[in-house]
């Protein structure tokens, strides 16, 4: 996918530098790139709507962009918080080398959530019942064992594309992981996923028709047809639903959030917050003390 057609070669350029060198330090992913590059692209359409020059925007250019995003509430929050992302990172590498001398979007973020990180986890993440239904339903094949992956050990989907056989021990009871940004990480297996990997012959462990390694699509049609399956498919639930609850159930029983950190391939260890909070509030829940009060008779 070629750089927004609808910019400078000036920005054009220094932006496609800026996503090659600096983004994940320059490890970003295929797709990361395309999606910074697609909504790069929708702030140049609406800069030429607006006969704006991005190379001269203004702190109020990109409000007024922001407010473009947010009328009519067509977008979702993840969706703006996205673009205005993409717009910093823009005027970010401008600065960088030379393009401009201040930063227009300095300090503009995307409308506060109305609801809280961790409830928003605890709404789309598969429940404990839920998950339970899952792993009964999982088959023996290919799409069984992706399912009992990413529930039993938090994979994304974009990991399970570029797993191969090469990436097990010759035990098979660990499993490196090429995560985001070349990031490796190393798994010690659940006893169930191990017997699903152990006999898996070299390439791909999860391949699609061709013998070639299935794409995220794919992944995530497979995962969708499992949620299906059960009940559980609902607006919002989808392959990282499994990853949630991997870690939720991870705090509940007991993990410490360093481990989980590792595990789950998060650079930040408050990342694990949110989980925590989730947790929280399946094991603090005070409809539960509520009732148990009445059941006390006090």
């Amino acid at each position: 996918m070629n750089a927004p057609a609808l910019l400078s070669p000036t920005i054009q350029d220094t932006f496609e530098r800026f996503l090659r060198l600096s983004v994940a330090d320059g490890e970003a992913s295929p797709r990361t790139v395309d999606a910074y590059r697609a909504n790069m692209r929708y702030y140049a359409v609406w800069c030429s709507s607006a006969m704006v020059d991005p190379l001269t925007a203004t702190h109020d250019t990109i409000l007024a962009y922001r407010a473009s995003l947010v009328e009519g509430h067509c977008y979702k929050r993840a969706t703006i918080r996205l673009r205005l992302t993409a717009v910093r990172l823009l005027y970010r590498a401008l600065c960088r080398w030379g393009g401009r001398a201040d930063n227009p979007s300095e300090g503009i973020r995307a409308p506060r959530d109305k609801e809280g990180a961790s409830s928003s986890v605890l709404a789309k993440a598969v429940s404990p019942d839920q998950a339970r239904a899952l792993l009964a339903a999982a088959g023996e094949g290919r799409d069984g064992s992706m399912v009992r992956l990413m529930l039993l050990h938090g994979l994304r989907a974009g990991e399970i594309t570029r797993l191969t056989r090469a990436d097990l021990t010759p035990e098979g009871d660990r499993l490196s992981v090429p995560g985001k940004g070349g990031k490796r990480r190393t798994l010690i297996l659940a006893y169930r996923c191990r017997r699903d990997l152990f006999a898996a012959p070299a390439g791909p462990l999860f391949p699609g028709r061709s013998g070639r390694a299935m794409t995220v699509r794919s992944v995530e049609r497979a995962v969708n047809k499992a949620l299906e399956a059960v009940g559980a498919k609902v607006p919002g639930r989808s392959c990282h639903s499994l990853r949630h609850f991997y870690g939720i159930a991870a705090v509940m029983g007991g993990a410490g959030r360093e481990a989980l950190a590792d595990s789950m391939g998060h650079a930040q260890i408050s990342t694990q917050d949110v989980y925590c909070r989730a947790a929280a509030q399946y094991q603090g829940n005070p409809s539960d003390a509520v009732m148990k009060t009445l059941e006390g008779g006090c």
